[in-house]
């Protein structure tokens, strides 16, 4: 009989339609990948993520990593050696005989000590500043020229806005659990959902073997073992974790769109506000990626709203955005019900700063009241 764990990771896989999912502790996207050891010495690593973007070298002490500012094929093309013929003696560890150096993890797929040089690309869904979206199933075309597994971490989106393995990706990332989505911290750990994209579709004359796929759940299973079994101890969720997991998945569906309904709202009210330099929502036809939100997102165009005040030199842009949120923060009541509030804070991007609002499950007139009240008196401060 499956365990309470085993059954809410087949939940979470058929809501991705996925072949297995797996639920790991880890503080973020990277990190998990780090601790399972997904990613060796001889692989190479092309990252497009925000949330922690610091912390990508720290995390990832074994491979070679290269982080892209663009979500476009190009970019990573560019990153992962493409017509470059000494790509993997750049990047790769291995001896001049083929084989790994001694003391490196030797690849699942390949005989005793032999090398993988794996390509790996990481895509932050929603994560980045302006919230770009990106093509994943350009991105997925182009991987799959070069070799490359595509991982996608969808956890602001969830399942219910964003399926990245239909659209082509290997392997899914979500945070599940209280408060996973919208937690930028790179310390805190949440947990993950890894799901592995089927290997098979279709029937008959149109049955198509994705090799891909199922290089990557061979990859997963031998470090976390069999989906359908209990998992080990030092993977067993407390019944805390996966009471709030079930509590999540059952109200997931109701909850995120209404996050999504009120983040249209408050790009809207934004988008017309005489302080607010620029508006970045998908949603808006004025987004660079609205065309590709349309056509990748679900439901809507997601629970994240990025803007930038008007008139703010780059040196103050991030004193100015933190003295707003304090106002904000100052205005904007608690839920008496306990229900999750819509989050203004800061993102950096270079020496530029960005304030981002995560929709909460509020009223969205009284998130643009709060704003409008911190708005005027952010630009007519009281006079002492």
């Amino acid at each position: 009989m499956a365990s309470r764990q085993a059954e809410l990771a087949g939940q979470i896989a058929r809501a991705h339609g996925a072949r297995a999912a797996w639920l790991v502790r880890a503080t973020c996207p990277l990190d998990l990948l780090a601790k399972l050891g997904i990613i060796g010495p001889e692989d190479h690593l092309v990252a497009f993520t925000a949330a922690c973007e610091g912390s990508v070298p720290d995390a990832l002490k074994w491979g070679s990593v290269s982080v892209v500012d663009d979500s476009a094929p190009e970019a990573f093309l560019a990153q992962s050696g493409w017509g470059d013929p000494d790509y993997l003696a750049r990047f790769s560890t291995c001896s001049d005989d083929g084989l790994a150096k001694a003391g490196s993890p030797a690849s699942y797929a390949f005989g005793s000590g032999l090398s993988s040089a794996r390509l790996f690309w990481f895509v932050d869904m929603l994560g980045a500043p302006g919230v770009p979206v990106p093509d994943i199933r350009a991105l997925s075309c182009a991987a799959r020229s070069v070799g490359a597994l595509l991982i996608v971490d969808c956890s602001r989106a969830t399942s219910f806005a964003c399926k990245p393995l239909a659209l082509g990706a290997q392997i899914c990332l979500e945070a599940v659990g209280g408060g996973g989505a919208c937690c930028s911290s790179a310390v805190l750990e949440k947990t993950y959902a890894v799901c592995l994209a089927p290997a098979v579709s279709g029937r008959g004359r149109r049955r198509v073997v994705h090799t891909e796929a199922e290089d990557a759940y061979r990859l997963f299973a031998f470090r976390l073992g069999d989906p359908a079994e209990d998992p080990t101890s030092a993977m067993r969720l407390g019944e805390d974790e996966l009471s709030r997991i079930a509590s999540v998945l059952a109200t997931l569906p109701a909850a995120m769109q209404q996050r999504m309904d009120s983040a249209r709202a408050i790009a809207a009210y934004l988008s017309c506000h005489p302080c607010i330099g620029y508006v970045w929502y998908p949603g808006l036809a004025s987004h660079a990626d609205h065309a590709v939100a349309t056509i990748t997102l679900e439901h809507g165009f997601g629970p994240v709203v990025d803007f930038c005040l008007t008139g703010a030199p780059l040196a103050s842009c991030e004193g100015r955005a933190r003295r707003l949120i304090e106002l904000y923060d100052g205005i904007r009541p608690n839920a008496a019900d306990g229900r999750p509030m819509s989050a203004v804070t800061c993102i950096k991007a270079g020496n530029q700063a960005y304030l981002r609002v995560y929709a909460g499950l509020d009223d969205p007139l009284a998130v643009t009241d709060s704003l409008d009240q911190a708005l005027r008196l952010f630009c007519n401060p009281p006079q002492p």
